[in-house]
């Protein structure tokens, strides 16, 4: 009885609230396809932003320093401080990792358009699925390439060579043809993609595994802050002087980097890591076909053949992400199902 009653006194507080929200906001803010179109919007607009600035790195300091930084900091101290004073290293391990992945990779569009930047990012997957191999992050990436049993993935193993190759075939034709690529910016975006498979591998390592490790806006209240450091750092090497952006390049792009972060969470929330990586995927076609169609960066048929083949293979490696995932879902019911059919079996542990 005293357990109803809390029920219903909960219930009666959180009448006034439903009261006065919007049933129409309630509404869309519960459809994934709405929250998708969002989020992929939100996307393209902050490419755009970094693209059209001329001083990338200090748009870069603008928004996630000055403004992104001190927005969060208030939501994370709500949902509490002891997590991020626990795990403060780690934080700012991922934070390093992440500037550098991201002021590498938009210093990259000084000499690389935006449609083969985009297409590159393909050879995240690749870089990734190695260093998750290399440090163990994966027992299932480990087991394939260092166990040499590729032919026990299959799947996995087809993934992997389909986006490689597909990604290798974009940046080579890229380079010769309509792209506007130069070998700098090349490098400078796969340098940015082995920051970003050391900072997943990080996450994966040193926050994943702990019961008290801190939220995905508490993170990004430390590695904004973070990023825009770097991204001070890494002006000099880049650009000739300090000028400001305009005022509509850091307002689009601290907006949209807020909507990212939002849309990613609430879309965790309604479907799956798994599906936001699959609508992750799919949402770099919508890019290079804006810049495509808009922004007049070209695509040959080369081109667009090694980018569909790229997309494609990361697809099949979601699905074989998604497979894995249930086989040892699978094997660990049997083995609990298993495990009480022991139980109940022994007669020392039976009682009258």
């Amino acid at each position: 009885e005293e357990q109803r009653k809390e029920q219903q006194e909960k219930q009666q507080e959180q009448l006034p609230c439903k009261q006065h929200s919007h049933p129409v906001l309630e509404w869309a803010w519960s459809q994934w396809w709405l929250l998708t179109a969002g989020w992929w919007i939100c996307a393209v607009c902050a490419v755009q932003a970094v693209k059209h600035a001329t001083a990338k790195n200090v748009l870069g300091v603008f928004c996630n320093l000055l403004i992104g930084g001190p927005l969060l900091v208030p939501f994370a101290v709500y949902q509490g401080v002891r997590p991020m004073f626990a795990h403060w290293r780690q934080l700012l391990l991922i934070g390093l990792l992440n500037g550098l992945e991201i002021n590498l990779g938009n210093s990259s569009l000084y000499t690389v358009g935006a449609s083969l930047k985009t297409a590159m990012g393909g050879f995240n997957v690749v870089v990734t699925f190695v260093a998750a191999a290399l440090l163990g992050t994966n027992p299932a990436d480990r087991d394939c390439l260092l166990g040499c049993k590729c032919h026990n993935h299959g799947l996995l193993s087809l993934a992997i060579a389909m986006v490689a190759g597909g990604c290798v075939l974009t940046a080579l034709t890229g380079a010769e043809q309509t792209w506007g690529a130069s070998l700098p910016g090349i490098l400078l975006q796969l340098t940015s993609t082995v920051f970003y498979a050391l900072r997943y591998s990080a996450v994966k390592l040193l926050l994943n595994g702990s019961p008290d490790s801190p939220s995905k806006l508490q993170t990004a209240a430390v590695v904004s802050p973070v990023t825009g450091l770097i991204a001070l750092c890494c002006f000099p090497f880049f650009e000739g002087g300090w000028q400001v952006p305009e005022i509509q390049d850091i307002a689009v792009l601290s907006l949209s980097i807020i909507g990212i972060l939002i849309f990613e969470l609430r879309l965790v929330e309604l479907t799956s890591p798994l599906t936001v990586s699959v609508l992750a995927i799919m949402h770099n076609v919508l890019i290079v076909l804006f810049f495509s169609c808009f922004q007049h960066d070209g695509l040959s048929k080369v081109q667009c053949a090694g980018f569909a083949v790229s997309i494609c293979g990361s697809l099949c490696y979601a699905g074989a992400r998604m497979w894995a995932a249930q086989e040892s879902s699978m094997a660990s019911s049997d083995l609990a199902m298993s495990m009480d059919d022991k139980v109940s079996d022994d007669p020392e542990d039976s009682t009258e």
